[in-house]
């Protein structure tokens, strides 16, 4: 066999404008297969095949529920090999594992974190005890757990009953010729992409934004805190599809990354690529993933100081150091696509 059969469930298709650059990696080794639910996108057919189901049960935990869904979605399947997951909350995760296990077809997932970790931030005590158990019974059902970096290889490697179906890390790639070095805005535009949530240090991030009232701030990403705003020195451009994101570079002096937690960040390979540099916490980003900016820990005057003192010539020495690494020393999607077929293949 050369080219697996993948199923892959999406509850809807704005999914892929996330994760294209993976499933269009790994459809140059792969034959993929989804299900999905979405009353409005159109599917991409470039990537595979596509059958598209009723809505999910997504209300509440109701396995009844989820079990028959697990079983349309079975029976809707043609021929597969394996499942392929990756964390997206414990429920889409259960109908993964009732796959597999219907099946008898082993299941792999792409952990890009641990939910756990920043999960107190978002539910109460009980709700996150039930979550979190879930979410490690899901983990216990893969045959195959890929860690997006070394610091989630070392979470799930705690968490699962069999370390030995974690594997080595395989960091997601970038795009260095879809994120290039542009010439910098005249006057300084400090910028932030990400889920606008408690874990990704938004909060903290506002705060910042009300203490340096003279800089300038464009924000782009989905917004998943109810009725939560930026100050009026900065712009909210809402979520923009990865094809909009070269553009979003471009128009920002550096880039912001006060997260709580993170399992690799993206943003960050993108920034470097795209000649920008970052101001991260230390949780931010992997030991593997260095820090071409500044590193501040969440000290309000710190990070304030730093963004109004920022100087071009500074700016534009990080980036450019940034870039020249990224290209260097970082996989491209290629690669990533490459390896992940293999270590499909070692289940299939």
């Amino acid at each position: 066999m050369t080219r697996p059969r993948v199923l892959v469930t999406l509850w809807g298709l704005e999914a892929i404008g996330r994760l294209k650059p993976q499933f269009e990696a790994l459809s140059r080794h792969i034959n993929l297969q989804f299900l999905y639910y979405h009353p409005a996108l159109t599917p991409d057919p470039s990537l595979g095949s596509f059958k598209r189901m009723r809505p999910p049960p997504m209300s509440r935990i109701d396995f009844r529920a989820i079990l028959n869904y697990g079983v349309e979605m079975l029976m809707e399947a043609d021929d597969f090999d394996v499942v392929y997951t990756w964390n997206r909350g414990p429920i889409k995760e259960w109908v993964d594992a009732l796959l597999r296990n219907m099946s008898g077809k082993p299941l792999v997932m792409k952990a890009g974190g641990v939910g756990g970790d920043v999960r107190s931030l978002l539910m109460t005590p009980g709700d996150k005890v039930v979550q979190d158990a879930l979410d490690e019974a899901a983990l216990n059902n893969c045959d195959l757990i890929v860690p997006i970096s070394s610091t989630v290889e070392k979470k799930l490697k705690k968490l699962v009953l069999d370390p030995s179906r974690v594997s080595t890390p395989v960091p997601l790639g970038v795009d260095t010729k879809a994120f290039r070095s542009a010439s910098f805005p005249r006057e300084k535009v400090v910028g932030y992409a990400g889920r606008i949530s408690p874990e990704k240090g938004v909060k903290f991030l506002r705060r910042v934004m009300e203490a340096t009232p003279k800089v300038r701030y464009e924000v782009a990403g989905r917004l998943e805190m109810s009725g939560f705003r930026f100050p009026g020195n900065s712009h909210y451009q809402g979520e923009l599809d990865y094809g909009e994101m070269p553009g979003f570079y471009s128009a920002v002096s550096a880039v912001l990354v006060p997260s709580l937690s993170e399992g690799l960040g993206n943003v960050t390979l993108e920034a470097y690529a795209s000649g920008r540099p970052v101001i991260a916490t230390p949780a931010s980003h992997p030991p593997e993933l260095p820090v071409f900016g500044w590193e501040l820990p969440r000290d309000l005057d710190k990070w304030a100081n730093l963004i109004e003192g920022l100087e071009p010539s500074e700016i534009e020495e990080q980036g450019r150091r940034a870039r020249e690494w990224v290209c260097s020393e970082w996989p491209s999607w290629e690669e990533f696509g490459l390896v992940m077929y293999e270590k499909i293949m070692e289940v299939v």
